[in-house]
């Protein structure tokens, strides 16, 4: 028997891997969130990819007692699924998991002073917030919609890239304050 953390992992990774669902990542940038769902049987993925500007307030390791209690705030606020998402009631969805985390996401050299083989290099450091919930569906065909609260608990995130995937099909849209439900009619 496969375990659920294994079962969400193969679920996510073949929705990264699915052909149109968001076959191009965008590059880092403040506001931009990436929310990546899949659907097997009862069980109802989800993956939260989102800028540390958005989260924490600031993308730098954390140094001060300050700093690091404004990441295990944002982390608190990832992990707290009914704020993030609203379900169609008749689904019967509840939370099984929730974990979030922070993660270094890159560290990129910028500059070049032009002259052959010697690069000078200004190091950045990109942090990027990871969270995965796992949700148990009563009735998966009536989830015709999921709300995204990410916009109230998140002021700054700007647009969510979300795609979904199901045995039935797939569903890429973006999301924003103003439009914040993602459709899922006739992917079950």
């Amino acid at each position: 028997m496969i375990s659920p953390k294994k079962a969400a992992a193969a679920l996510i990774g073949s929705l990264l891997l699915a052909p149109g669902a968001l076959a191009q990542q965008k590059a880092h940038e403040h506001g931009h969130w990436q929310m990546n769902a899949a659907v097997e049987g009862n069980m109802l993925l989800i993956e939260l990819i989102a800028p540390g500007a958005d989260v924490a307030g600031f993308e730098h390791e954390a140094r001060t007692a300050s700093e690091k209690a404004k990441v295990w705030t944002g982390i608190e606020k990832l992990k707290a699924a009914d704020s993030l998402f609203a379900f169609s009631p008749a689904a019967g969805c509840v939370l099984a998991s929730a974990d979030a985390a922070a993660a270094k996401l890159d560290r990129e050299g910028h500059g070049d002073n032009g002259r052959h083989g010697q690069t000078e290099k200004h190091e950045e450091t990109h942090n990027e917030y990871h969270a995965e919930y796992r949700f148990t569906c009563a009735e998966m065909a009536a989830l015709e919609s999921i709300r995204v609260g990410i916009f109230t608990v998140f002021p700054t995130a700007a647009e969510v890239e979300a795609a979904v995937l199901s045995g039935k099909g797939q569903r890429a849209a973006e999301l924003t304050a103003a439009a914040p439900v993602l459709s899922l009619d006739g992917l079950f």
